[in-house]
């Protein structure tokens, strides 16, 4: 794993546990359950335990329990305790009486205010080490208009298929190359492949800031498509309940969601047309040979890798190309619809995945289609 990625790992842990104040809350809630009124008050023990378990499963759902077997593999983390299991069986448990609650509550918090406080002192100390070497790692690599792509792949269909991963790893190479053609006219480089991260299919990319940028705004819109699709098909169901048998009513709402599943790759289409305009209209000399063919390779394989639910990170950029609001606004941005749906695309069933993924698979092109 590289220096940034652990880096970016550590604020993530920052981000959802400490500066999110779920550290606090977990320590101010130990202190409530100290007092007496609140020991015997079993709505309040109850609001107590769900406000945990809530805070854990949103920390769980942004991925930070797994990234801490990564940067801790050897240390006994908040990871690895069962706090959620407990506390499901606490909340669950109909013949528990308030002392007996308030005893296991007291236990949870005990033992997860004081892991999330070694983890917390661990990274600390961590970051402190690695800070130094990052801008060091940084400046070797970002030659002034370069930025640190993180490709990452979580589907087990391709990553535990070497060959399948290897085409898939040429069709990223293609498909960027084209995507360059579309937005600037210089020739584009060989894509550098940085390194593949060990523990997970982590593929660190240097590639142009601008393209990078407009990839981030390409996988945004496709992202937001999907996002809105998974929540419509999560209510779809008690939507049509409601329509009583009437067939027009389910006709239109089956036709809605093909709609909105269209949309996915149409959105990731229309913003890279809209790059490709905008490019021309500053840069004549901007490659005019077939951009439709470059926008259907590109846009195909951005939404394919959405659809398996593989995700991509900015990881860093030279700061004097960009403007470094804008550029952590859009990738907290896509971060965020990434984690919502991370979470949405667990309702799907196993049937219904695989029709999405069939769906939208990119077929292998021959050496003759290449860019």
């Amino acid at each position: 794993m590289n220096i940034e990625s652990i880096i970016e790992k550590i604020g993530s842990f920052n981000e959802r546990v400490v500066e999110s104040g779920f550290k606090r809350d977990v320590t101010d809630w130990l202190t409530t359950l100290s007092q007496p009124e609140v020991q015997s008050n079993i709505i309040t023990l109850r609001d107590i335990a769900e406000k945990t378990l809530s805070g854990l499963d949103e920390i769980g759902a942004a991925g930070v329990k797994d990234s801490m077997t990564q940067i801790l593999p050897n240390e006994e983390t908040f990871a690895d305790l069962e706090s959620q299991e407990e506390l499901r069986e606490l909340l669950a448990d109909p013949d528990v009486d308030v002392s007996s609650f308030h005893s296991r509550l007291n236990n949870i918090l005990t033992t997860l205010s004081s892991r999330l406080g070694t983890d917390t002192n661990e990274l600390k100390d961590r970051l402190e080490l690695l800070t130094p070497y990052s801008s060091a790692d940084d400046a070797s690599r970002l030659a002034g208009d370069k930025a640190l792509i993180s490709v990452i792949f979580k589907d087990i269909e391709t990553i535990t298929r070497l060959k399948k991963f290897s085409r898939t790893l040429d069709r990223w190479n293609q498909v960027l190359q084209m995507y360059h053609q579309l937005v600037k006219s210089d020739s584009p480089e060989e894509i550098e492949l940085v390194e593949v991260q060990n523990g997970s299919i982590d593929v660190i990319i240097n590639v142009d800031i601008s393209l990078s940028l407009g990839l981030i705004a390409a996988l945004t819109a496709g992202y937001k498509s999907f996002n809105a699709y998974l929540k419509y098909k999560t209510s779809k169901q008690e939507i049509i309940e409601s329509f009583a048998g009437n067939k027009k009513l389910i006709a239109g709402e089956n036709q809605q969601e093909a709609l909105l599943l269209d949309n996915i790759k149409l959105a990731v289409r229309y913003t890279l047309e809209a790059q490709h305009k905008l490019a021309k209209k500053g840069n004549p000399k901007i490659n005019k040979e077939s951009p439709n063919v470059k926008l259907d390779r590109v846009s195909g394989l951005l939404t394919e890798h959405i659809i398996r639910g593989n995700e991509v990170k900015l990881l860093s950029a030279s700061a004097d190309e960009v403007a470094e609001d804008d550029e952590i606004k859009a990738s907290d941005e896509l971060s965020e619809l990434m984690r919502q749906v991370r979470t949405l695309r667990k309702s799907l069933g196993e049937s219904e995945l695989k029709l999405l993924m069939t769906r939208y698979e990119v077929p292998d092109e021959s050496p003759t289609g290449r860019a």
